[in-house]
């Protein structure tokens, strides 16, 4: 939003909305490594051997990451803008002008890589907030120097308060690791468990898939008009709050039941977790989504309209968010779903399917935006969530017989009804209102859920929100009932 404010839609926020996109899209890469086998088989270590061979297990990779960093970074210092102008469609002379922007932003990346590997380790001990409270120290930072240092560093402001956060961010994860886990850093060269290295290069050659496929939006994007990357962001950034603010924190504690039930082959009560859960997940972000489409405009504008940000930026953002709307579904299902191969390491089985689909995701957004531009690529991700969520279907069918993922897409079948037919109905009514304050959309989306909450009640869409929602009918009669007898 401040950035938005400050610096509205340029090529300067272009450059260094890509820069984090593209380094965040590495670190999120070797994070799934993580997420998949280092974590597991820490914990596996941890549990049928002993606590120490497991610090020893994780020290070594995070040496292996510090020095992957610092590769990167040598590489990067190098040429800046030749590395870039390889990597995007920005012209060259954009990228000069900026050289200096892209500097600054070089160490961040082994920032963000040791960042992310520590906050993973105190997630396997049940340390859940660690990603959260690191999330806001670099807000944090990031925020007080844009206030401070906009005028005299411009967008560099953002890149050293990231910077700080960051070094705070490790600083304080060491401690906690150094005090509350007795941690300690030493590196021994150990054993690895025979299938280890297998299962590494089979991830990494599946995340590679994923990791292109994140890439290439940003990569069309810089080919459009100055500010769509930008705009792109900013419309991205929304449609993923609510993933990051539910989802994540969901999935976190479900993988690591998933974890524990897996190594004891509870088959039945796996299925139970994972159907209950993401079902529980697609009943709360199917509201999101609509209301993403029903108040995009409205939506983009109180976030992001004041300042350099014009009304033409908030109509091209608002479109954008119609369509990447729908990504809150599609994580929820594919988060919990990668979650569960994670657990039981058959990570083997689901590559070629993320690779096939990563491949087709490419293909469609080349061809859809060099078709019909900015509106070919929203339909084309919308297409492509679309038919991977069908398609989970084929590959838990044959790897995971005993997972009801058939609950999960009638699941969603009932919640695309149900909230189709709540769109139309909000729409007709609400079409002729003034709908830009807050206060509006607030009340609206109160209503909305409270809607689908009670609709609930009756068709029993989804088990666990059927619950809370025969507890919520209960309190309003019981208070109600209150209020008449006085």
């Amino acid at each position: 939003m401040m950035i938005a404010y400050y610096f509205g839609t340029q090529s300067q926020t272009d450059i260094y909305i890509y820069c984090y996109a593209t380094v965040g899209l590495i670190i999120g890469f070797l994070g799934s490594l993580d997420a998949s086998i280092i974590i597991p088989e820490s914990m596996r270590i941890r549990e049928q051997e002993n606590a120490e061979k497991a610090q020893y297990f994780i020290n070594y990779f995070l040496y292996l990451y510090i020095g992957i960093g610092l590769l990167v970074m040598f590489i990067l210092l190098i040429d800046p803008v030749r590395v870039l102008s390889t990597i995007s469609k920005f012209d060259i002379a954009t990228l000069e002008e900026n050289e200096q922007l892209v500097m600054w932003f070089v160490p961040i990346c082994m920032l963000m890589l040791v960042t992310q590997y520590l906050t993973n380790i105190l997630s396997s001990f049940k340390y859940f907030t660690s990603p959260i409270i690191a999330a806001i120290i670099n807000s944090f930072f990031s925020i007080l120097f844009l206030i401070f240092f906009h005028r005299s560093l411009a967008v560099k402001s953002i890149i050293a308060g990231l910077t700080v956060g960051y070094i705070f961010n490790i600083s304080m994860l060491l401690f906690i690791l150094k005090k509350q886990l007795n941690w300690h850093f030493s590196f021994r060269r150990i054993e690895f468990h025979p299938g280890l290295w297998r299962n590494v290069r089979y991830a990494l050659l599946g995340n590679v898939a994923t990791l292109v496929s994140g890439y290439t939006p940003f990569y069309i994007m810089s080919n459009f008009n100055p500010g769509t990357v930008t705009m792109f962001n900013y419309a991205k950034s929304l449609s993923e709050i609510p993933s990051q603010m539910v989802t994540t924190q969901f999935s976190a504690v479900a993988g690591i039941k998933f974890n524990e039930l897996s190594a004891r082959k509870n088959l039945q009560d796996l299925n139970a977790l994972f159907t209950e859960t993401t079902n529980f997940l697609i009943f709360l972000m199917m509201p999101v989504f609509a209301l993403f489409f029903l108040f995009s405009d409205e939506i983009v504008a109180i976030f992001y309209q004041r300042g350099a940000f014009g009304e033409a930026a908030v109509k091209q953002t608002a479109y954008l968010l119609k369509f990447l709307g729908f990504s809150v579904i599609f994580l929820a299902v594919n988060t919990m779903v990668s979650r569960l191969f994670m657990a039981t390491q058959k990570l083997k089985e689901a590559i070629k399917f993320q690779i096939y689909m990563n491949g087709f995701f490419i293909a469609l957004l080349f061809i859809a935006s060099w078709q019909y531009g900015i509106t070919g690529f929203a339909a084309g991700t919308l297409l492509y969530q679309i038919i991977v969520i069908a398609g989970t279907y084929l590959l838990l069918r044959k790897h995971f017989s005993f997972i009801a993922y058939i609950d999960v897409l009638r699941n969603i079948g009932f919640n695309l009804l149900l909230n189709g037919f709540l769109v139309v109905v909000f729409y007709v009514i609400l079409r002729n209102y003034e709908k830009n304050s807050f206060l509006f959309i607030a009340i609206s989306s109160i209503i909305y859920f409270f809607l689908i909450i009670l609709a609930n009640r009756w068709l029993r869409i989804d088990k666990v929100s059927h619950r809370y929602s025969i507890q919520l009918v209960s309190k309003i009669r019981s208070v109600t009932s209150s209020m008449f007898s006085k």
